[in-house]
């Protein structure tokens, strides 16, 4: 798999549209979105919510032949733990998908749009997160007391 280098971010809906219009005359030259996961609480609850994979790691390798037979590519973002991991089907959604027609040279002629896809579900907890912070202090604090007795 050969790395991706990502040459401009936020860019808008119509200049993706226009380099995608012009594939076939940049080649090495593809188009992509990407997303980030925004956790409200930073670290608190990353214990309970889990993470997921970057597009540089990619689909965990013990798991990748079953995502790979559920249609995800390589580089695609995964839950790793927890939360994230146990509901990846229900967070993920569904991939677009188009079909180009070619011409004899092949050119693209026509693209026709499959399958639109669809965002994924959004995942309701009830935490109390005060109560969380609480007891995630009080385990790094403990945590740091035994790290010290260790030495002594």
């Amino acid at each position: 798999m050969t790395e991706a280098v990502v040459k401009s971010k936020d860019v808008t809906d119509e200049e993706i549209a226009r380099v995608s219009e012009n594939l076939e005359s940049l080649p090495g030259v593809d188009t992509t979105t990407d997303w980030n996961r925004f956790y409200t609480y930073d670290e608190t609850l990353r214990s309970i919510l889990g993470s997921v994979s970057s597009a540089k790691e990619g689909l965990p390798k013990e798991k990748a032949e079953y995502y790979l037979s559920q249609g995800y590519s390589r580089n695609d973002r995964v839950g790793k733990s927890y939360l994230e991991a146990e509901y990846q089907n229900v967070l993920a959604g569904q991939k677009s998908q188009s079909e180009s027609v070619l011409d004899n040279q092949g050119n693209i002629i026509e693209t026709v749009q499959k399958n639109e896809g669809s965002k994924g579900k959004d995942l309701v907890l009830s935490v109390d997160v005060e109560f969380q912070k609480a007891v995630e202090e009080i385990l790094r604090n403990n945590i740091k007391k035994r790290e010290i007795c260790w030495w002594f």
